[in-house]
């Protein structure tokens, strides 16, 4: 799951574990969390 730092959910993120919360406005935060989840797919 990526997730932003404002919106709900962020609470239930292990950084790295089960998702990732970026900034809403950090686009390459965003880009990089998707890159990790690319492979899995």
């Amino acid at each position: 799951m990526i997730t932003s730092d404002t919106c709900g959910g962020a609470e239930f993120i292990e950084q790295g574990i089960n998702g990732f919360v970026t900034d809403a406005l950090d686009t390459p935060a965003m880009i990089d969390a998707m890159r990790v989840f690319r492979p899995i797919t």
